[in-house]
């Protein structure tokens, strides 16, 4: 089945002008494709001479600039690698904020600014499970994946794992079909200006994190709320204390977000959250009801996924007796 999303946005961005802004895996991942669908590329980055590990982290480090000159495509590099920002299509880094002045002015001017996470969600034709959080987002993804793998095998259904762990996801989005699954790693940097709406939505936890990123603990706390912000309804996970999920009630109202708290917490409902459970309510009431799995992460602690036919995900963790 075709990609109809896909195909309308090759038809708007031939011929038009994208300036990759910072020259990181998530951008330099899109170069190929962003040329073959025949848009005019610029990269910007504020290192004179920047790197990028194109295997993820951990993985070979190549120079950016011999890379880009054989394809063709124009640099900004160093001081003053944001001037002249007048592209049609602005796609940024997740690590720089989208408030800059230059950016401001570029919008002003008709530029549509978007980053590579947010360009994916769009395009994207599969069921998008995305899962953000202060700790546990990596685990919480990979086990998702690996459990999803394990449910879809023998079938025509295919896992895709992405986002902040592993490559990009954007270069893979023709590949896909209607029938999958993309599970999607999100940090608060990627969802800061973010609009999207997954199929289901996992907050971890919310503590004090990135605040020398951030201006506050209202505005990462908020950005961690872009995760269900746009979707009408909600099957999610917040398992954080009551003074934190008031924080990310706003973007809640109207929608169906189960809170998942420990019994030693305020019983009274944070506002714009239509649905409580406390962790050991839950576990008794869905005891015979759901299937569970039970992984080891550490010598003191297990993870717990819970979870029915949809599928709808419940991540419980707790300590080992």
């Amino acid at each position: 089945m075709t990609n109809e999303k896909l195909e309308k946005f090759k038809e708007y961005i031939k011929g038009k002008t994208v300036a990759l802004v910072g020259a990181g895996i998530s951008n330099m991942s899109c170069v190929d494709m962003l040329l073959s669908y025949g848009a005019t590329l610029t990269v910007r980055d504020k290192n004179p001479d920047p790197t990028y590990t194109p295997d993820g982290e951990g993985g070979r480090i190549e120079k950016v600039a011999p890379i880009l000159s054989g394809k063709g495509v124009d640099m900004r590099f160093g001081d003053g690698y944001l001037s002249d920002l007048c592209e049609n299509i602005i796609i940024k880094t997740p690590a720089i904020r989208s408030d800059l002045p230059e950016f401001a002015q570029a919008e002003e001017n008709g530029s549509v600014l978007t980053s590579e996470a947010e360009l994916f969600c769009n395009l994207c034709p599969c069921k998008i499970i995305a899962v953000t959080g202060s700790d546990g987002k990596t685990t919480t993804t990979t086990l998702i994946s690996e459990m999803l793998s394990a449910e879809t095998e023998n079938t025509e259904k295919r896992v895709f794992l992405g986002g902040n762990i592993g490559t990009p996801l954007l270069p893979k989005v023709g590949e896909m079909r209607t029938c999958d699954f993309a599970v999607l790693e999100l940090s608060s940097f990627q969802l800061h200006r973010m609009s999207f709406a997954p199929y289901r939505a996992v907050i971890t936890n919310i503590s004090p994190n990135h605040l020398n990123w951030h201006t506050s603990m209202t505005e990462y706390a908020e950005s961690k709320a872009n995760i269900f912000a746009v979707r009408t309804k909600i099957a999610g996970l917040c398992s954080t204390p009551v003074t934190d999920t008031q924080m990310i009630s706003a973007p809640a109202q109207g929608r169906r977000l189960c809170c998942f708290l420990q019994r030693a917490t305020p019983t009274a409902t944070p506002c714009g959250f239509p649905e409580m459970i406390f962790l050991q309510d839950f576990r008794e009431k869905r005891r015979r009801s759901c299937r569970a799995r039970t992984f080891a992460l550490s010598d003191c602690t297990t993870l717990k996924i819970i979870w029915r036919q949809s599928p709808r995900w419940t991540v419980l963790s707790q300590k080992k007796p």
